[in-house]
């Protein structure tokens, strides 16, 4: 090989290897870094940190630049007997008057609250939501999170749950309130918001909220919420979830950490200290809290002002009075990573059983679990019919209709007390009718005369 070649080649081998060492040497010492806290980092450790994320931040730009679907457009699998909403007129077993309050990204800066009849499809309210204002007040927060989790205020990285895209905002749990007045929240961390029937934003909460809402009989709203200043979180250095009770004007009336209602009862370290806790991207997340619900009357089992928390990450329902922050009852399975707890008689309650836990077989689907206070006795119901992983809604109409959310595939399900499937539908995305638009736990609502009942 003539020396010129030669002198070439070995130029190239010694770039690579350089190369090489150097990506090793950047590999390790970015894993150090990554477990050095973030007010504990130097100027190399911090820059090391930002080349990671600008690469990953490039990486998810590419793979939604090249993605099929966009954010909230889910491509639908299972589509015989699937109809879009409005479309069920020919399905005689649908309730006439069943409505479903539900959200759907337009393109570009535009979002839209429909209340809709489920089996014509007449739109009977719908609400325009305000989503670049909503965007500023989450780009504020994920400034203030990054920021307090680099000075050591924060023990998780907290900034990683808010959503940095508007068009993967989520309108989420909407509930209706008022003459026309709608609440949500904005999917991942944010804030809970009440629009008027003009599309104009009455208020907005002041603690950082997630996952469901829910209004009381006396005007009250309670929803999942996060607690930045809990110390025993701070020490542990996990999220800490909480319950949070606001007015009818958005004030914050009460919020119940969930490390301190379970260490004020004794029970800490047997639900908490004594369980393994999930690792996310953000951080330790022991509990999870995704389902806040109050009791609206009393019964042998509760009373009213009580409220039922469901922690995901710990597959636990527990009802908590918050007249004196007591546990009244709790129960640790046999759902697992159950979502939303409903209220069936003044002995039962349901929940969504997702039915995947760590050795759980994914195949084996979701169901409804329904307890009895009476006989602390547990049945499943539609077991199998229906399967989301993650996340899932339930209701029932005063008939025994089961109303499914299956998130996770974007369907909706009607089911009979015989476990009889009489309907599967789906929401339209805007931009291709063929696929479905990411469901952001919908409302049921029965219409009687002019007003509009939820279904829980």
């Amino acid at each position: 090989m003539p020396k010129s070649r030669t002198d070439r080649f070995v130029r190239i081998l010694q770039f690579c290897l350089l190369l090489f060492f150097w990506s090793v040497c950047v590999s390790v010492y970015s894993i150090k870094a990554e477990r050095q806290d973030a007010h504990e980092r130097g100027f190399a450790a911090r820059s090391v940190i930002d080349l990671r994320d600008a690469a990953r931040t490039l990486s998810n730009f590419v793979k939604v630049a090249i993605s099929p679907t966009d954010h909230q457009e889910i491509t639908l699998e299972d589509t015989e007997g699937l109809f879009p909403i409005g479309k069920l007129q020919e399905l005689s077993n649908v309730p006439d008057h069943l409505y479903l309050l539900f959200y759907r990204f337009e393109g570009g800066d535009a979002g839209t609250v429909y209340l809709k009849n489920v089996k014509n499809g007449e739109v009977e309210r719908q609400w325009d939501i305000p989503l670049r204002e909503v965007f500023q007040d989450l780009q504020a927060l994920n400034k203030s999170f990054s920021e307090r989790y680099a000075t050591g205020e924060l023990a998780v990285e907290l900034d990683h749950q808010v959503v940095n895209e508007i068009n993967a905002i989520q309108i989420n749990s909407p509930i209706l309130v008022g003459d026309g007045d709608l609440i949500f929240q904005c999917g991942g961390l944010g804030h809970t918001y009440r629009l008027n029937k003009n599309s104009k934003i009455v208020w907005k909460s002041k603690e950082v909220t997630h996952h469901s809402i829910e209004a009381d009989a006396d005007g009250n709203i309670w929803a999942c919420a996060i607690d930045t200043e809990n110390k025993i979180a701070h020490a542990g250095k996990f999220r800490e979830d909480a319950v949070l009770c606001l007015d009818a004007n958005g004030k914050t009336k009460k919020l119940y950490s969930i490390s301190r209602i379970l260490q004020d009862n004794g029970l800490f370290n047997s639900l908490a200290n004594s369980t393994p806790t999930y690792k996310q991207s953000y951080g330790s997340d022991p509990y999870h809290l995704n389902d806040v619900l109050p009791v609206e009357a009393d019964g042998p089992f509760w009373k009213k002002g009580d409220v039922f928390l469901c922690l995901r990450h710990k597959s636990l329902v527990l009802l908590f009075r918050p007249s004196d922050e007591s546990v009244v009852w709790y129960k640790q399975g046999p759902w697992l990573t159950q979502h939303d707890v409903g209220i069936l008689s003044d002995d039962k309650i349901s929940v969504f059983n997702n039915n995947f836990g760590l050795l759980s077989n994914p195949q084996e689907g979701s169901n409804i679990a329904i307890y009895n206070f009476a006989d602390d006795s547990v049945e499943f119901v539609a077991d199998g019919m229906f399967f989301s992983k993650t996340e899932g809604r339930q209701a029932r109409t005063e008939n025994g209709v089961l109303l499914v959310e299956e998130t996770n595939r974007g369907i909706y399900l009607l089911i009979d007390a015989n476990d009889e499937i009489i309907a599967r539908f789906y929401l339209p995305y805007y931009s291709n009718a063929s696929n479905a638009m990411n469901p952001t736990w919908s409302r049921f609502y029965l219409k009687r005369g002019e007003e509009f009942e939820i279904q829980q």
